[in-house]
């Protein structure tokens, strides 16, 4: 198995990072450029193993009967299953082995309550699965909002195209991503109601010639740490301050002086708040992670286990993540098959000697050049 060694620095870098585009926006983008009568032009899209996922599968759901590989990507599958269910022929979805644990269910169940045939072809729950119909009824759709906000934006995206209306049951997570799938939606010419994130209405059609990414704010979150962890100034261009990506607010989050994080809103950035919090002082808790354990890892206990091995001594919960801030040492870090790991310990690795991160490749989910952004900034790496 691969290995690098991030090498501490010693002295503060200086630099540019251009992010990449959104992620979130891009997979959002491709979906309703597929949905909307003519060419789209979509301008600084992330080019990542998700966005390849998700074009590829857009591409086959235009030839008849098909086979969609969805591979990791969880927006992919979701908004992909949306999609098989109003696209003509027969569809099977399937996926990558280490994603077959990631829950289907409560979309499964929303559309066949309006329609769907869809056929588990394994397990119940999880892909995967078989797309027979290819349309679906107008009227009330009811979709749980505590496991995963795409199922919602899923849901979303096809409205227009059905004429449904959309009840959430129970507390929604990630509120940011659905509002994130609202106003691109809006830029795509559909408006949608949103009342108190438990009823969705909307109205209009798609009509869009030319759509541009905002950078990825997930990913400006490791440059953020990056300057913080090691005095430096390196210049981040492309982070929209103002964004609807809940990531955004990493910074302000780092700088606050407190010690209390509610991180619901804002789950992909929890391994780089850890990996900054084992190096603060006194305890950081963070809590709202009831739907972490189904990411790419368990990033609860995947995150709190290589912190451990660094020396920091870390509670945990089903929800919740109490880091105490230590003397980190180095550690063979394992990203357990999640990006963010091991982007986030990379960053601890420009602090304290002997980081080693296993099977540095995972990156390319989401940044493929993260590790060749850090060279560029003269950060050595062997």
């Amino acid at each position: 198995m691969k290995t690098i060694e991030i090498i501490p620095v010693t002295a503060p870098l200086e630099g540019i990072v251009n992010l990449p585009g959104s992620l979130s926006y891009t997979t959002r983008a491709l979906a309703l450029a597929f949905l909307t009568d003519g060419p789209v032009e979509i301008l600084n899209s992330a080019k990542c193993d998700d966005t390849y996922a998700m074009t590829d599968c857009l591409k086959k759901l235009s030839i008849g009967d098909c086979e969609l590989n969805v591979r990791l990507s969880g927006r992919t599958a979701r908004t992909i299953l949306a999609l098989a269910c109003i696209s003509p022929s027969k569809k099977i979805i399937t996926c990558d082995e280490a994603f077959k644990k990631r829950p289907m269910t409560d979309l499964v169940d929303a559309l066949r309550s309006l329609g769907a045939e869809i056929e588990y072809l394994d397990k119940d729950g999880f892909l995967p699965l078989c797309v027979s119909s290819s349309t679906l009824n107008s009227g009330i759709v009811r979709v749980k909002g505590d496991v995963s906000s795409q199922f919602l934006s899923a849901l979303l995206m096809i409205a227009p195209k059905c004429g449904f209306e959309i009840e959430v049951d129970g507390e929604l997570s990630s509120k940011p991503f659905v509002d994130m799938t609202i106003e691109i939606m809006k830029d795509f010419g559909v408006e949608v109601i949103n009342k108190n994130y438990k009823n969705f209405k909307v109205s209009g059609e798609y009509s869009c010639k030319t759509y541009t990414v905002e950078g990825d704010a997930s990913a400006a979150s490791y440059f953020i740490a990056l300057n913080a962890l090691t005095a430096s100034k390196v210049k981040i261009i492309g982070l929209n301050k103002n964004s609807k990506q809940g990531d955004v607010v990493f910074e302000t989050i780092i700088n606050s002086g407190e010690s209390a994080f509610d991180m619901k809103n804002c789950l992909d950035i929890v391994p780089t708040v850890a990996v900054m919090a084992a190096f603060a002082k006194g305890e950081t808790h963070l809590y709202g992670l009831e739907t972490l354990a189904f990411k790419e890892s368990n990033r609860i206990e995947c995150v709190a286990g290589e912190l451990r091995k660094m020396g920091i001594k870390v509670e945990t919960a089903k929800d919740f993540m109490k880091i105490h801030g230590g003397k980190a040492h180095g550690a063979l870090i394992d990203p357990h098959g999640d990006h963010r790991i091991a982007m986030a310990f990379a960053i601890a690795g420009l602090k304290v000697p002997g980081i080693l991160i296993q099977n540095p490749d995972v990156v390319s989910k989401s940044f493929p050049d993260f590790f060749e952004v850090l060279k560029s900034l003269k950060v050595k790496i062997l």
